[in-house]
């Protein structure tokens, strides 16, 4: 069941968006949130005189820098305060300073689902960097993540993206032991070269939820060859979905770069909230 949401907190949109799920889920399963507002100073000292000030050492600039993130850590601390209020939920915010994957690694170990915008803690950088916080937790953290995307969506309608994997199937047994599909209308998306593949695939996931109680359920058999994270998308929108489920990466080489590929993807291009899990 989820008892315990660790959540991102920083003025990016996906990170507003983040708030909005992580409160979605709180009021639904009776959960807290415990909400970080993390700023890396000593990113700033390092790294911005090459990124912020073209590699001029501008240490005035620097600082205003860092002193413009902390008044923006601080307005969306407030903001999710007031929303987090008028939700009535428990929830309690800290302010940290140091690395947002070290400090978002170590507490994801007392909880049961890390929430973060997928551009969350980016501070000054001008476009998407694929060692962001979020896709480091994906890849490395113990604790299933919840990745929001620019767009507002709720978690209403989820696809199931299943192909039988063992990241595939953490995901789903996760999903179903956190209750998280409770009182969704879900769709089970298998693809394959043929409808018989999809539908051996599909029927088991489907079996597990609806004996976890889901009642709501189809299943989506897709033939194509088109790359994953494309029919995903795709659908996702044809079918107004606000979440998808999928496992993150694999542990052979040639699964991890295919699992690789389509994760890093969806990250960055999804229109939706996905629930990962390596």
């Amino acid at each position: 069941m989820l008892r315990r949401i660790l959540l991102a907190i920083d003025n990016s949109t996906s990170s507003q968006n983040a708030q909005r799920l992580a409160l979605e889920l709180a009021v639904s399963h009776a959960a807290s949130i415990r909400g970080l507002a993390i700023t890396d100073s000593a990113r700033y000292t390092v790294l911005a005189p090459s990124f912020a000030r073209g590699g001029l050492p501008d240490n005035v600039g620097i600082q205003a820098e860092l002193a413009a993130a902390r008044r923006g850590t601080d307005e969306a601390i407030e903001e999710f305060g007031e929303l987090a209020s008028a939700s009535a939920v428990d929830y309690s915010v800290s302010k940290r300073d140091g690395s947002p994957d070290e400090i978002m690694e170590e507490e994801a170990a007392f909880h049961d689902l890390i929430v973060i915008g997928r551009d969350a803690y980016q501070h000054f950088y001008d476009s998407y960097s694929p060692s962001s916080t979020a896709n480091v937790l994906v890849h490395d953290s113990p604790r299933p993540i919840l990745v929001a995307s620019d767009v507002t969506t709720s978690l209403s309608r989820i696809i199931v993206a299943f192909d039988g994997s063992i990241p595939a199937s953490r995901s789903l047994h996760l999903l179903c032991l956190l209750r998280l599909h409770v009182g969704r209308k879900l769709q089970v998306l298998a693809v394959c070269k043929t409808r018989e593949a999809a539908q051996r695939i599909a029927s088991p996931a489907s079996a597990l939820l609806a004996a976890h109680g889901a009642t709501d359920i189809e299943n989506l058999l897709v033939e194509s060859e088109m790359h994953p994270a494309d029919i995903l998308m795709n659908q996702a929108q044809a079918w107004s979905a606000g979440g998808i489920v999928m496992g993150a990466y694999g542990h052979r080489r040639l699964r991890d770069q295919f699992l690789g590929s389509t994760t890093q993807r969806l990250i960055w291009n999804s229109p939706v909230a996905l629930f990962l899990h390596s």
